[in-house]
């Protein structure tokens, strides 16, 4: 009696484990896509909306940021950025404020995310071009230190959000101008890549993942509930790509589930 109650128990968790591995799309693997509005090069999550960053869009050749349906890109709101040299990347933060930088005089500017009024603005010191921040939860949730890449130096810069100072770097393998976006569940930073690459990096400069898209010059970059929207310049289309957990189900718990056949 005892040995089929085991063998039973046993039984329900392995087929849910396999469940669970054959339902699991694969790392990269696009969802959806719609065309952008504008070219996107810097993408950010809230928990009902999808920024868009176009550089140059904008009157006299500022940046513009649209504010669009996360599903289906249908554009509700949009604001002119405050310099005409406006980098590749964006963030959100969950007090409604959008974070990005500009190359000519280095400076990364926070905006009230439905206006674009100007909260702050700190001098880099470097060309603040992919954007994102270490935080806890999905739309920005405990954001603490930001963090950019340069364009010209092989590693990630961290900045304290309020003051602008450096409190690290994270060497990478190459120099990138592309967006960046923190998957808070696998604590990975995801970096956008000339021609066509996404890579996943350890917050130790290991990289652990990467994937290919289909289409030329990948740029913008958010995360969000499990899944990446990736900005194509080359088609100006935003794709929502498979982003699993991999730290979801260890490898011991299939020690676990054999164990309880013994």
């Amino acid at each position: 009696m005892n040995y089929r109650r085991r063998f039973v128990t046993a039984a329900v968790a392995l087929g849910a484990l396999l469940l669970a591995g054959t339902a699991q799309a694969r790392l990269g693997d696009i969802v959806s896509s719609f065309q952008a509005p504008g070219i996107p090069h810097g993408l950010a999550r809230s928990s009902s909306h999808l920024y868009v960053l176009s550089s140059s869009s904008g009157p006299s050749g500022y940046g513009m940021i649209f504010r669009c349906h996360p599903l289906t890109g249908s554009v509700y709101g949009s604001f002119v950025t405050a310099s005409r040299r406006t980098g590749g990347g964006l963030y959100y933060s969950s007090d409604n404020a959008l974070w990005y930088g500009e190359w000519q005089f280095d400076y990364v500017f926070k905006a009230n995310a439905d206006t674009g009024s100007i909260l702050y603005s700190w001098k880099a010191g470097h060309n603040p071009m992919g954007m994102t921040a270490f935080h806890t939860g999905d739309g920005g949730v405990g954001t603490t230190n930001l963090i950019c890449t340069d364009g010209l130096a092989s590693y990630l810069w961290y900045h304290n959000p309020t003051t602008g100072s450096v409190v690290g770097t994270l060497p990478i393998q190459e120099p990138t101008d592309g967006d960046l976006a923190y998957d808070w569940r696998n604590r990975w930073i995801w970096i956008a890549d000339l021609p066509q690459w996404v890579y996943g990096y350890r917050t130790n400069g290991q990289k652990v993942r990467e994937f290919w898209m289909p289409v030329w010059r990948t740029a913008g970059l958010a995360y969000y509930g499990r899944y990446l929207w990736v900005g194509c310049t080359g088609n100006q289309t935003i794709y929502r790509v498979h982003c699993p957990n991999f730290t979801a189900v260890a490898p011991a718990s299939v020690g676990k589930i054999k164990a309880l056949f013994k």
